[in-house]
């Protein structure tokens, strides 16, 4: 009867610890042909409920920005839009492995209407459309296509690569450290043959890809910035001060590096520097031998401040990242080095640079469809490296030394399972870095030392040991090497990767033919 409509037949409490609810959406079929129930909340999260039995069933943290709208189109394409005008469409028809099919710059402002439009539209030729329309806070409209036509038909032509490549394996050496404001010049003795091992990891690798982090003291320049935003709120851009120390640390590290890779006694390998490119602390280099060198095309850059922030916008560049790519014959790659929010702490703070890296660095596309290359995410291959800054939870200094003393192999497993980093990617599978992979880590925590000894931080701070540096890789297959090298003078010791690449070269005449057939069956 009427009346009792003005009761609700049953309530639900969410959890708090979940945040508030901003969007709802039912997903029909969901899991065990059963419709679900879709929750998102304010803090970037997502909880799936059984509408028979009301439980939760799932929550994935899907962002670490607020999700405020959400449409279903297809039964299985989840539209998700967020308070930064970005939108997310995933691929949820497996409900244990969501894809991310596609992540771009929808709005410039907050998302606050999503709708379907499924009434079968017209374009004048009688072809169906399935639009969805997006509305932000400013009033702006935007259109978008609900079949999300040109992502699958780029997968059946990705499914057809074999009948239109051609592959040369090429090895590539990704080397990452964060040098402490050390000096090249200070590095001699057991530490300068221990540092060219660390650059010769790999015999004669193809391509040679080095990141260092904290090339200036960005303590006390970060204390100096800090100061004058006090006495002049109106600075908005980098301290002028930190790229002056920092310049001469590029010019002496280029040299030092480019030296001691030409020191191989294989005269064949010669290498020659085809990319630099720098942010405050961060420096990343890219060599190929020298007969590689007309492989390379659209070498490009982009960096990415992250660090001191004044009303949510990044001034200090003291964290953030260097991002390089380039197309090897027909294979776009990309190389990020970062250095992230630092802290035992600051989980979501390392989180939340890293979702503004991989969306802030751009670059001029160069391709078509999902690989166009505008930002590291577009490209074929790609591998993000530096120091990420994540620490090992639990533990104290020394319940660490002591696991160690006591069966190394042992301890690192237990430590692992308490690695923020692992636990981050194992729990949040919708996070940005949850779309790269990791090699296993058969070596020692790389920080924190004394330097110039192997003793961990014996200071009054008594930092937890943690794998704060780290390799990190998508669509690469597994590294043939992981390992970290004993350079002393730095209060981390360096890090390498290398890496065996199948490098495409396009067929285009074959391609074309595979992009007609497909084409053909979608009319």
């Amino acid at each position: 009867r009427s009346e009792n409509m003005k009761q609700p037949s049953r309530v639900h409490r969410v959890p708090s610890s979940l945040g508030n609810v901003t969007q709802l959406c039912v997903l029909p079929d969901y899991s065990d042909g059963a419709t679900h129930l879709a929750c998102a909340h304010e803090k970037g999260v997502l909880s799936i409920w059984n509408t028979r039995t009301w439980e939760i069933i799932q929550v994935i943290h899907v962002s670490v920005y607020g999700i405020t709208v959400m449409a279903l189109s297809l039964n299985h394409y989840l539209w998700m839009g967020f308070k930064t005008g970005v939108m997310h469409v995933y691929d949820i028809s497996k409900p244990k492995e969501w894809v991310l099919v596609k992540a771009w710059d929808a709005h410039s402002s907050s998302i606050v209407k999503l709708v379907v439009n499924d009434d079968s539209l017209t374009a004048g030729n009688t072809t169906p459309l399935l639009q969805v329309l997006s509305l932000d806070c400013q009033g702006n409209v935007a259109v978008w296509d609900g079949l999300l036509e040109e992502y699958q038909k780029d997968r059946q032509v990705q499914l057809k690569e074999v009948d239109y490549c051609n592959y040369n394996e090429t090895s590539i050496l990704v080397c990452s450290w964060n040098i402490d404001a050390c000096k090249p010049e200070t590095i001699v003795g057991d530490n300068l043959l221990k540092l060219k091992g660390w650059l010769q990891s790999m015999r004669n690798p193809d391509i040679i890809v080095v990141g260092l982090q904290e090339i200036v003291d960005l303590e006390s320049k970060r204390q100096t910035a800090s100061t004058r935003w006090k006495r002049d709120q109106s600075l908005l851009e980098l301290d002028p001060s930190l790229v002056q120390a920092a310049v001469p640390q590029y010019c002496a590290w280029q040299k030092c590096i480019t030296d001691l890779l030409n020191e191989s006694d294989d005269v064949a390998a010669v290498y020659e520097l085809v990319k630099s490119e720098n942010l405050v602390g961060l420096f990343s280099l890219v060599f190929i031998r020298a007969e590689h060198v007309g492989r390379l095309k659209h070498v490009e850059s982009a960096v990415v401040k992250t660090g001191l922030r004044v009303m949510s916008r990044s001034l200090h560049g003291n964290k953030g990242a260097v991002a390089i790519r380039f197309i090897l014959d027909d294979t776009p790659i990309c190389f990020v080095n970062c250095h992230l929010a630092a802290g035992q702490d600051r989980v979501e703070a390392r989180n939340g640079d890293i979702e503004e890296i991989l969306k802030a660095a751009k670059f001029e596309p160069v391709l078509s469809g999902t690989e166009q290359g505008d930002n590291p995410l577009d490209h074929l291959h790609c591998f993000l490296s530096g120091d990420l800054n994540y620490r090992v939870d639990v533990h104290t200094r020394d319940s660490i030394l002591q696991l160690l003393d006591d069966d190394r192999n042992r301890a690192r497993l237990e430590l692992l399972k308490n690695d923020q980093l692992n636990k981050q990617r194992m729990t949040n599978p919708l996070l940005k870095l949850s779309l790269f992979e990791e090699h296993i880590i058969n070596f020692d925590p790389t920080y924190k030392y004394n330097i110039g000894t192997d003793v961990y931080d014996s200071s009054v701070k008594q930092r937890v040991p943690a794998w704060c540096d780290r390799i990190l890789y998508r669509n690469v297959p597994q590294p043939v090497s992981y390992g970290r090298h004993e350079v002393l003078t730095s209060d981390h010791r360096p890090i390498s990767a290398g890496f065996v690449l199948p490098v495409r070269t396009i067929r285009k005449s074959d391609k074309d033919k595979a992009v007609l057939e497909i084409e053909k069956a979608w009319r």
